[in-house]
């Protein structure tokens, strides 16, 4: 079992079963030299647009996730008591709650009793596995260049709610550079020191990942 790292907005299309793919960017990125691509000792054609990752193949073993992988997303969360009447916690009502389900609360209670405006949510890189209410089993990886993203990609990525609406779909295609929604999706996730060489523009190889869900493993 191994982690995966979702914004709030992607946690939702999981929820919603909008969003069945990931893309996340191979690192280091692969040197193009003579007509070939390489990395890991793997080489294939500058031609090649597609690369299925196989056993026992070097790009197999640096790959993130493999088909079979069982994941547990990670996302924002906090750990929560309920409260009497005297905004005192009540023992034993903890729960874990989650920023995706557009929970709110006013004020925050500490167990030491003092109080903060506001929940003070936890990042997602910080939720242990015990707290994961998401579980994904991978179907398929393979490895290709960001820019050949289709409009069907697009929508397995789970970008806004395009996949009720043809109109919007058609919007998405006539637009310049065809995949705006989603070319914003990507760099929002990229850090901005890292967009000229991980951005939508520099066009990197990712690792193309998709999943389906599934149910919690019994013993974690």
């Amino acid at each position: 079992m191994k982690p995966i790292l979702f914004n709030t907005d992607m946690v939702r299309a999981i929820l919603d079963g909008r969003k069945t793919v990931t893309r996340r960017v191979v690192k280091p990125q692969p040197i193009h030299n003579e007509g070939f691509w390489k990395i890991y000792g793997a080489v294939w054609s500058y031609n090649i647009k597609k690369i299925y990752p196989m056993y026992g193949h070097s790009l197999y073993t640096h790959a993130p996730y493999h088909p079979g992988d069982i994941l547990y997303v990670r996302e924002t969360w906090q750990y929560m008591y309920d409260l009497d009447g005297n905004d005192q916690i009540i023992e034993d009502t903890g729960r874990y709650v989650y920023a995706a389900d557009g929970f709110n609360v006013d004020t925050w209670i500490n167990p030491d009793g003092t109080h903060r405006f506001g929940i003070p949510w936890r990042p997602s890189i910080h939720m242990p596995k015990e707290a994961a209410r998401i579980w994904l089993k991978v179907t398929d990886v393979r490895v290709e260049r960001l820019q050949d993203i289709t409009i069907a990609e697009v929508i397995k990525e789970g970008c806004a709610d395009i996949w009720i609406d043809a109109a919007r779909i058609r919007k998405l295609i006539d637009v310049a550079g065809n995949k705006n929604e989603f070319t914003d999706l990507w760099n929002h996730t990229i850090k901005k020191k890292d967009l000229l060489l991980y951005g939508w523009d520099a066009n990197p190889w990712v690792w193309r990942i998709e999943f389906k869900r599934c149910e919690r493993p019994e013993v974690l």
